[in-house]
C-alpha cells in the first residue's frame, strides 16, 4: 500500500524532521489465527523521505553558500574568498566580453565597485532556491567616492535594486546571471536623464507611455 504521512515533525528512525508531507510506501503481512492478529510484519520504504531530507538538505546548502557569496564578496570585497567559492571552470554571464573569464573577471568586478563604493552592501531582500539554483533579489546601497567606469567621483548616495541568478555544484558556485537597475544607478550620479514623451494612443485624450519611449540624454 502507499500512503501520504502528515507533515513530519519528529525523527522517523533516526531521520530529521523536514516539516513537509512525505510520499511513503509500506508491505505488511498479517498471520491470522482464530479471526485474529496473531503476527505481522512490516517493510517500510524510507527512500522517498530520505530523497526529501537530502533534497531539503542540498537547497539549503546552497542558499547558505549563496549568502556566504554576498557577505564575503559582494560586501566585504573578500576576493580570496573567491578561490574557496568559485569553481576553478566558474562562468560569469554578466562581465563585458572583454575582460577575463572566470574568477579573475569576477575579482575584477568587485574590485572596480569596491574602488568606486567603497561603503558597497547589497542587502538580500528576497531568496529562492530549486534543484541546483539560487537567486537573489536586493537592494544595493552606495556612496560614490573613486572613479566607476570613466565617471569621476561624485560623492552621492546611490539606492539601487539587483538580481543574482547562480548555479551550484558539488558545494561551489559554477555559474552566475545578473540584472541590475544600471540605468537607476546612472541617474543617481547625475550622468544620465530620461524624457518619457506622452503619446496619443487613438483613444481620444488618453495617452500612453511605452518602455520604446524611453530617450536618454547624457548631461
Amino acid at each position: 500500500m502507499g500512503f501520504t504521512c502528515p507533515i513530519q515533525k519528529g525523527a522517523v528512525r533516526g531521520i530529521s524532521p523536514i516539516g513537509e508531507d512525505v510520499l511513503m510506501t509500506e508491505t505488511t503481512v498479517y498471520h491470522i489465527a482464530h479471526g485474529m492478529i496473531a503476527e505481522n510484519w512490516s517493510s517500510f520504504d524510507l527512500l522517498g523521505l530520505l530523497q526529501k531530507e537530502g533534497n531539503q538538505m542540498s537547497t539549503e546548502a546552497n542558499k547558505a553558500l549563496v549568502r556566504r557569496w554576498v557577505e564575503e564578496v559582494l560586501n566585504k570585497g573578500n576576493l580570496a574568498a573567491i578561490e574557496e567559492l568559485f569553481a576553478p571552470d566558474f562562468v560569469d554571464h554578466t562581465n563585458p566580453p572583454d575582460w577575463p573569464p572566470g574568477r579573475e573577471g569576477h575579482k575584477q568586478i568587485m574590485t572596480v565597485f569596491h574602488t568606486a563604493f567603497p561603503d558597497f552592501h547589497y542587502g538580500i531582500e528576497h531568496e529562492v532556491a530549486e534543484g541546483d539554483m539560487v537567486m537573489v533579489r536586493g537592494t544595493y546601497h552606495l556612496t560614490h567616492k573613486g572613479e566607476f567606469f570613466g565617471i569621476a567621483p561624485t560623492g552621492k548616495q546611490v539606492t539601487t535594486t539587483g538580481m543574482h541568478l547562480l548555479r551550484l555544484a558539488a558545494g561551489e558556485l559554477v555559474e552566475h546571471w545578473c540584472n541590475n537597475d544600471d540605468l537607476g544607478t546612472m541617474r543617481q550620479l547625475g550622468v544620465v536623464s530620461y524624457m518619457l514623451p506622452e503619446r496619443s494612443c487613438g483613444m481620444g485624450t488618453t495617452f500612453c507611455r511605452s518602455v520604446s519611449d524611453y530617450r536618454y540624454i547624457p548631461r
